[in-house]
């Protein structure tokens, strides 16, 4: 009876998640191998584009007119179809959501933070410079020996 219990859980926990993710899997892995040459693709960087060539290993996808990346094949998944790339990107979609007074915000906004997190190079100098940035209490491990091992030609010389 003990060795029953720990059977069926075993026999649940297969059915029910370890089968279906290997036939996801299987089924993701037969899709990447029939993508072809004019397929519309997603990589898995969130690229879309259409492959203009593809190999054994690598696939180049054309990502604009006239600019083509080159993807291992196996970051390259079939785009969905209920996505239309091509009419989100018309022009009429592209309309600006900023105006210039945002744009002139957001670049005050981030050169008054960049000011605060960065500390001149004045603050830096001076024997109090390590108290204020916390170097005294830096310890090193490991080799301390950064020598950079010669080369053939160098040896040779």
């Amino acid at each position: 009876m003990s060795l029953i219990l720990p059977i069926l859980v075993f026999a649940i926990f297969y059915l029910f998640i370890i089968r279906p993710k290997q036939a996801k899997l299987k089924a993701a892995q037969m899709e990447q191998q029939m993508i072809a040459s004019g397929d519309r693709v997603l990589t898995r960087s969130g690229i879309y584009g259409r492959v203009s060539r593809i190999s054994q290993d690598l696939a180049v996808v054309e990502v604009a007119p006239g600019l083509e990346l080159v993807f291992d094949r196996r970051s390259v998944l079939k785009a969905p179809n209920a996505i239309d790339v091509d009419g989100q990107l018309s022009e009429e979609n592209l309309a600006p959501e900023f105006s210039d007074d945002d744009f002139s915000q957001l670049h005050d906004h981030l050169e008054a933070h960049a000011t605060d997190a960065v500390p001149s190079s004045t603050e830096a100098e001076g024997p109090e410079a390590g108290a204020a940035t916390g170097d005294d209490q830096v310890s090193h491990t490991g080799n301390e020996d950064h020598e950079v091992p010669k080369t053939d030609g160098e040896n040779q010389q």
